[in-house]
């Protein structure tokens, strides 16, 4: 069993290369170390299909925190990006960063597979944040399975799916590992991700596809 603390400004799990499987990481999220939105290449990425070998990621709810400082580190990693976004108007931040925008909605199946086509990997950051508690878990979780089905159907390479900590209960044990079992708690957010890991998991088990489950601890803006 490996298992990671990690930080934004260290590098992403998807260059987590050597590894084989599906490998679930506590990762510490420390924004404030990050890279200053100044110091960002803005520049326009290169066509899907072209010549060049640079890798290209997919991130989901690209404009929300967490997914919008995924996008910076790619970009500072000098990896070309395709940011999902659901609704337009929360990518202002991102629009000024050059990246490929993907307009979609997990739930539509044929819009997910259009924004996975020509991506290396995949860092899945959205969740349901609207309507009911119903509505909200249909999006995490459904949305999760098209996403994943996607990335099989476009020989994704790597599969990053950020969840929390929250999976374990509200009182995680103090040592937490692959093994160790996931807690519903009652709350809606954290029985979604439960759901939405086990989806992942069930994923990469078929043709030994590689996937990242990131457990979020904390997050410091």
């Amino acid at each position: 069993t490996e298992i990671y603390t990690l930080s934004l400004h260290d590098a992403l799990p998807i260059s987590f290369h050597q590894h084989h499987g599906t490998h679930r990481l506590l990762l510490s999220i420390q924004a404030t170390h990050g890279v200053p939105l100044g110091e960002l290449p803005c520049r326009e990425q290169e066509p899907v299909g072209g010549e060049s070998t640079m890798k290209r990621i997919l991130v989901t709810g690209a404009s929300g925190f967490l997914g919008g400082r995924v996008v910076e580190r790619c970009l500072h990693d000098q990896l070309a990006v395709r940011a999902m976004v659901h609704q337009p108007r929360s990518a202002v931040r991102l629009a000024r960063l050059g990246v490929d925008l993907a307009w979609c909605d997990l739930l539509d199946a044929d819009s997910v597979r259009s924004a996975v086509r020509g991506c290396d990997a995949v860092v899945h950051c959205a969740y349901g944040t609207g309507g009911s508690d119903a509505e909200r878990t249909k999006v995490t979780v459904h949305g999760t399975e098209n996403l994943a089905a996607a990335a099989a159907a476009e020989s994704v390479e790597r599969f990053v799916h950020i969840s929390t900590i929250g999976v374990h209960s509200y009182s995680p044990p103090a040592q937490v590992t692959e093994d160790t079992p996931m807690q519903p708690s009652g709350d809606a957010y954290c029985d979604a991700k439960i759901l939405a890991e086990r989806r992942v998991r069930d994923w990469s088990a078929k043709g030994d596809r590689k996937s990242t489950r990131l457990n979020s601890s904390h997050r410091i803006r």
